[in-house]
Order: structure tokens, then C-alpha cells, then sequence
């Protein structure tokens, strides 16, 4: 698209109008590690709004006189903006020093999508570097860990450099991402990595399918944990509160026994302290004779 072809105005400006709403939960910038998704996410968003050709400047900037100007200024200052919220403070610099959304979009891409070895060897430690811990929710782990994954993927399926080729084939096997998120499964898991279903099991879909169904069991007994604690405190109830007609569920007349002797025994120690204090103003007194 030229500066000179004509805007669909009324897309844009419903476009621009709900971009805030629409953006919300996209991913924030950090660095290398999450670019990919990052970028992949706004793409795929400001594509749907119809704002893609603003941000990659295939739509670029009209002569002030041209119709679309208003428009496209709208749009990009829009973009802009979102960009500035969706990128790690120590960022938004970036964002601020350039005048259109286009030109702060390069920058990241320059900085940040770049194929080397390193950033190879980065993206494959930032999935043997993950282990799920005990109380983690499993779902938000598997999230974590396939996108650690496809970052990989996605840089070895358009390798330029040998190292990233390499891993071309490891990345699309489905058995070795399985084998991947097993292994990095806590030793309290240890009985679903041995359980012989979990054996059979190879594939990162079919692994992934089982933790999730852990997931469902752990939660549901946690509940009727939670059930059955609180079924136990109803069941108490207090003789001599319930021989009064007051309250007596949820606890027991055993406790206010208790109460009163712990009462009765501060109250005694109180009239031995002030005994004592008594019989220590009379000594000093009687030496001053």
C-alpha cells in the first residue's frame, strides 16, 4: 500500500478507538527471550484491527495535504502509545525517541531478532533451566515451557546459522519435547513420570494431557479438603451455650473453660505482682528509719 492510496477510514477509526481494549493483555518486552512472542502478538492484533500496514509501514506516512494524513496520524500516535505501555520501562526510551510506531518497531526488531549462536544456546537453557515446583499450577507451567519451546523452534525452523540448523529436528519431535517437560518434572511427580501409563505416554501432547489431569485431581481434593475441614467445624457445638438458646455452632464449651482458667490464672498473677510490689514499698520504707 502507497502513501497515496485511499484509507478505509471507518475501519481505522473503530480501530484506533478500541486499540486500548484490545491490546490489554497482550505480552510485555522484555528482551531477547520473549521478542518473538511479543512481536508475533502484535502482528496477529493489529492485523485483526487493521493497523498492521501502520505498524510495519507498509501503509507509510502520507504528505500532510493528502486525506489519509489525519487518519494515519491518528492511528500511528494510537500505536505508539500502546507500544510505550506494552514494553519494559527500561524500553519505553525507545518508543519516546522515535516519532512514528514504525520506526520504534525496527528498532526492537534490530535489536532483538537477531540469530546467533548465543542466542541459540540462550533460548535452549531457558528450557533446561525450567522445573515445575511443588504447589505450581501445572497449567501456567505448561504455558511457560511451550512457549520457551517454540522460541527455539520458531529460530531453527529459519536458521541461518549451523548451531540453529542443528537443532531443526529436536525442536519438531513431539517425542523430545515430551521428554523435555518430563524431565523437568519435581521428584514429588516421581510416581507420574514411573506410573506405567505415563510410559507409554511419548508424545508433548499426550505427557501435557496427563499433568493436566493431575492438575484437576489436585485441585479437587484440595477442595474437598476444604469441604470437609469446614464440615468438622460446624459439627462442634457448646453445651452451655446451647443450654442458654445462644449461638453454639462451631465451637465448644470446653474452650470457654479454658478461656476462664487462662482469665483466672492472669488475674492471680496480677494480685501476686501487685502483692509483691506492697511488700517492697514497705521494706524501702522501713530502712529509711
Amino acid at each position: 500500500m502507497t502513501s497515496d492510496q485511499k484509507i478505509d477510514t471507518n475501519q481505522l477509526s473503530t480501530s484506533t478507538n478500541s486499540l486500548a481494549l484490545k491490546f490489554d493483555r497482550l505480552p510485555i518486552l522484555t528482551g531477547s527471550e520473549n521478542y518473538r512472542r511479543w512481536a508475533g502478538s502484535w502482528e496477529i492484533a493489529s492485523d485483526a484491527m487493521g493497523l498492521l500496514e501502520v505498524l510495519t509501514g507498509e501503509m507509510p506516512k502520507p504528505e500532510q495535504s493528502s486525506e489519509n494524513f489525519k487518519i494515519w496520524k491518528n492511528a500511528n500516535k494510537q500505536l505508539r502509545g500502546a507500544i510505550l505501555n506494552a514494553v519494559d520501562e527500561t524500553l519505553q526510551t525507545v518508543v519516546i525517541d522515535h516519532q512514528t510506531a514504525k520506526e520504534a518497531w525496527d528498532q526492537f526488531k534490530s535489536r532483538y531478532d537477531r540469530e546467533t549462536s548465543n542466542s541459540t544456546i540462550d533460548l535452549l537453557k531457558s528450557i533446561t533451566n525450567l522445573s515445575l515446583k511443588d504447589g505450581d499450577d501445572i497449567s501456567d507451567y505448561l504455558t511457560l515451557f511451550n512457549d520457551s519451546w517454540n522460541r527455539l523452534r520458531n529460530q531453527s525452523s529459519s536458521a541461518k546459522t549451523p548451531l540453529a540448523k542443528a537443532f531443526q529436528d529436536l525442536t519438531s519431535s513431539e517425542d523430545a519435547k515430551g521428554a523435555f517437560l518430563l524431565s523437568s518434572l519435581p521428584k514429588s511427580m516421581k510416581n507420574v513420570v514411573d506410573n506405567p501409563v505415563t510410559k507409554e505416554l511419548v508424545s508433548y501432547g499426550d505427557v501435557s494431557a496427563k499433568l493436566l489431569d493431575v492438575s484437576v485431581n489436585r485441585k479437587s481434593s484440595s477442595t474437598d479438603d476444604k469441604a470437609y475441614n469446614a464440615n468438622k467445624l460446624e459439627k462442634k457445638e457448646c453445651s452451655w451455650c446451647k443450654a442458654r438458646k445462644y449461638r453454639f455452632e462451631g465451637h465448644l464449651d470446653t474452650e470457654y473453660r479454658k478461656l476462664k482458667a487462662s482469665q483466672q490464672k492472669k488475674k492471680e498473677n496480677k494480685v501476686a505482682n501487685a502483692a509483691q510490689a506492697s511488700k517492697s514499698d514497705n521494706s524501702d520504707l522501713m530502712k529509711n528509719f
